[in-house]
């Protein structure tokens, strides 16, 4: 058993240290992807999950919550990460919201969203927020590999250091997309 964690250790440090290395360049994104990130992050933002979080604000603060703006955004395609197949859209998400945390109201003005794109189910910070909190970097379900997702320092920062390895099939959106994502979603 110590063999095993101290080689997934080893992968860990081996997969950080070779990924501080790689970039991301921002590129033009398709019209099909614009479409199919647009219409996810809208249909998201018009869950009852996301309504909640910002009726929750607007209660606990006695204000309103600023319209949300998408400031970074990225497609992810990848057949075989610790056995699971990916196909996401990554949002990070400025917007006025708050979570019910251990009996306490917490705001917060930025959103990590992962949407996956097979079934349309949107994984935020908020409600993955103790589970953010508690990730090891243990991956056994699909749902692990998405919490260390939303850890990500790219997607919370937006910094331009690429987690991944070069294997998958990407996007990172750049300014005139994420424009685009915006103008069509304040419509």
């Amino acid at each position: 058993m110590k063999k095993w964690i101290i080689l997934a250790i080893c992968c860990f440090i081996c997969l950080s240290i070779g990924a501080c290395s790689q970039k991301i360049e921002e590129q033009d994104a398709s019209d099909q992807e614009l479409t199919t990130v647009i219409n996810a992050t809208n249909n998201y933002l018009n869950s009852a999950e996301f309504k909640g979080h910002t009726e929750l604000f607007e209660t606990t603060f006695a204000q309103d919550a600023k319209h949300p703006e998408v400031k970074v955004a990225f497609t992810f395609k990848y057949d075989d990460v610790e056995g699971f197949a990916y196909d996401l859209i990554l949002l990070n998400i400025i917007a006025d919201a708050a979570l019910n945390d251990n009996g306490e109201i917490v705001g917060f003005d930025a959103i990590q969203v992962i949407i996956d794109n097979k079934d349309g189910k949107a994984y935020d910070s908020l409600t993955y927020n103790t589970q953010r909190n508690q990730f090891t970097g243990e991956i056994k379900t699909y749902e692990d590999a998405i919490i260390g997702f939303l850890n990500s320092g790219v997607l919370i920062n937006g910094g331009n250091d690429y987690l991944w390895s070069e294997n998958e099939t990407s996007t990172r959106f750049n300014k005139d997309n994420i424009k685009q994502i915006n103008a069509a979603l304040n419509n």
